[in-house]
């Protein structure tokens, strides 16, 4: 004979429901306070970063909160760099006239001039085979332009070329006399003549190998107590 059993289960199904949430909490304690990031901005000087200057922007933390960007906190730099200067500008301040101007001179064939001097040579002709060089002065009140002396050479000759080419610094001027015929003809000499008050012609220069042609006095140059001269 066959027993059958039959078992029951009981299930219970419970529901939960959420309720209002509750009040918050206290506030926490503030944390400590972060580093600064800081901006350091220093002039550029002339260089390999800026050719021609500029400003170095550096920045960092810092990390000794001193309130400074030290070199030691720099993490980074950039540059701003400045543009190449404008090209000077030039305008005409005087014209300089000899002030015994006459036709075919030839004023102004050499000429040299430092900050208030200018001196400048004439190859032509006055009344005969004269051939001179000019200076002028700058007025240091008026600023103007004044002939103040005129250079001749002591054993003045024609055909010599003289102040075709000069040249000056300070109170000595170098004139050339390119064909000069003393070391040989047109073997060439330079004068100088030296301001002491006025300009007076101090020293003929002639080469100690001077030989026919070299011309002598086709290039001059003065600085301090030395003359250079070409042939």
């Amino acid at each position: 004979m066959r027993i059958t059993r039959f078992c029951c289960l009981n299930l219970a199904i419970i529901a939960a429901c959420a309720g209002d949430n509750g009040a918050d909490g206290e506030d926490g304690e503030d944390g400590e306070d972060g580093m600064s990031s800081l901006v350091r901005v220093d002039d550029e000087p002339p260089g390999e970063n800026c050719p021609y200057g500029g400003v170095a922007i550096h920045t960092g933390i810092d990390a000794n909160a001193n309130g400074i960007l030290d070199d030691d906190e720099i993490s980074d730099t950039r540059y701003v760099c400045d543009g190449p200067p404008p090209p000077p500008t030039f305008e005409q301040v005087a014209k300089l006239v000899p002030s015994d101007s006459a036709a075919n001179q030839r004023f102004g064939r050499g000429v040299a001039a430092t900050a208030n001097t200018t001196v400048i040579g004439m190859v032509g002709q006055i009344a005969g085979p004269t051939t001179q060089a000019y200076v002028f002065e700058r007025d240091s009140i008026t600023g103007s332009w004044l002939e103040t002396a005129t250079l001749t050479r002591s054993d003045t000759t024609s055909g010599d070329n003289f102040a075709e080419v000069v040249a000056i610094d300070g109170d000595v001027i170098a004139v050339s006399s390119r064909n000069d015929d003393d070391g040989g003809a047109s073997a060439g000499a330079v004068y100088v003549f030296e301001r002491d008050g006025t300009w007076t012609e101090t020293q003929k220069l002639i080469a100690s190998d001077a030989a026919v042609d070299d011309q002598f006095g086709l290039s001059v140059d003065v600085s301090g107590t030395r003359i250079a001269v070409g042939c």
